[in-house]
């Protein structure tokens, strides 16, 4: 048994069938190439421990199975996304969902694609469409200009307002000082018209 054993290369073992994992703990990354007969790395029951990257060269029996046991896992994955939410994700699944991707992520698609399906699959319900978007930022314009319009408004209303209530003032002391006026001529017209008393 190999324990700290990290990197594996495998070359030009043509009559070699098996590659016990379960001997290999620590194993991160495995390179085969022209190995015809091998059918097995991980025994039938498949456990990849630490393992981060496997290479496999030569359309053989082994590279059919890595690419099933790769597609299955992307399925799992796939119905993963289509059975939770992103709360269920972040939360209560979250291991369930930590280790899915991390089997995903093992093999050898393309890492911008998968997340892209990570995201449109988690953020579906936050897609947009381009001319969405587009819509949105138009509304967003409009009703922009209609705020700056009734400010505009407010602005010109509010100076309107200011200008009556100058005029108002400048009436009411108009009128207090006709007011005035008249009381003072009543007083001198009353005033001149009682009879002199000698």
């Amino acid at each position: 048994m190999f324990m700290k054993l990290k990197d594996l290369h495998i070359m030009d073992c043509p009559k070699l069938p098996l590659v016990s994992a379960h001997n290999l703990p620590a194993l991160e990354f495995i390179k085969v190439k022209s190995c015809d007969k091998l059918k097995y790395i991980f025994g039938q029951e498949v456990e990849l421990g630490p393992l981060e990257d496997m290479k496999l060269y030569r359309d053989t029996l082994l590279t059919n199975r890595y690419k099933g046991y790769a597609y299955n896992c992307l399925v799992e994955l796939l119905k993963f996304f289509q059975t939770h939410s992103v709360l269920d994700a972040l939360g209560s699944s979250h291991s369930e969902f930590v280790g899915l991707l991390q089997d995903v992520r093992k093999f050898s698609f393309n890492k911008d694609w998968l997340v892209g399906v990570e995201k449109r699959a988690l953020f579906s319900d936050l897609q947009f469409s381009r001319d969405a978007m587009q819509k949105l930022l138009d509304s967003k314009k409009e009703v922009t200009k209609e705020i700056e319009e009734m400010r505009l408004k407010i602005y010109f209303f509010n100076q309107y307002v200011e200008d009556i209530k100058h005029q108002l003032t400048s009436h009411e002391a108009v009128l207090a000082s006709i007011i005035q006026q008249e009381e003072h001529y009543l007083e001198t017209t009353a005033a001149l018209s009682a009879p002199l008393g000698y």
